[in-house]
């Protein structure tokens, strides 16, 4: 979900029954309106997801928050929706924990898991049911292809035409440049008459 959208999020919009959060609405600068692409869309409300999100309605009672039906899931103590700013320290504490120095950011994993959904649904129009984009050159937009994703392509299409593509560790090849490069050598295999 887009920021503006987890922070809009209302305890009516957590359907437990049918397994689903309601995403139907978004907020900028406090202003709760209709999301960014103006549709409402579901998304799968998993088994962790869910006990973690009741637990955080159970600590929101025992703190006397109210969590009615119109009540936020995550306000800000004035009970209003939280700037996205309010991240950066815990994301900040993570990344120290875990002694990472790259920089990671709420819309960086957005841009991760459009990638993953890309790389691992066929299907596009569940990829943009997910994400929320209205087309395809959004979701395109925000992906990336790297060297292995390429590599995996390659793979299919040289299998297609009948050849293969192996690795090859013979003298006077160029040596990858990055860890995840390999270097292939095309190998023409005429299929058994």
């Amino acid at each position: 979900m887009r920021w503006c959208e987890l922070s809009a999020l209302v305890w009516s919009d957590l359907d437990e029954v049918q397994g689903r959060i309601i995403v139907s609405k978004s907020q900028f600068k406090g202003n709760i309106s209709t999301t960014k692409t103006d549709s409402a869309r579901t998304v799968p409300l998993v088994g962790l997801l869910s006990s973690v999100l009741s637990e955080h309605r159970l600590s929101m009672n025992e703190a006397r928050v109210p969590t009615g039906p119109s009540d936020l899931v995550f306000p800000s103590k004035r009970g209003t929706c939280r700037k996205p700013s309010v991240l950066r320290k815990p994301f900040d504490q993570v990344l120290k924990e875990m002694e990472l120095t790259r920089r990671f950011t709420p819309h960086g994993m957005r841009r991760t898991f459009n990638n993953i959904m890309r790389q691992t649904v066929e299907d596009g129009v569940l990829v943009r049911s997910m994400t929320g984009h209205v087309d395809e050159r959004m979701t395109t937009h925000y992906s990336s292809v790297g060297t292995p994703e390429k590599q995996r392509a390659l793979q299919k299409l040289f299998e297609r035409v009948g050849m293969t593509l192996e690795t090859d560790a013979t003298e006077g090849v160029r040596e990858p440049e990055r860890n995840d490069e390999v270097v292939y050598q095309v190998v023409y295999r005429p299929e058994a008459a």
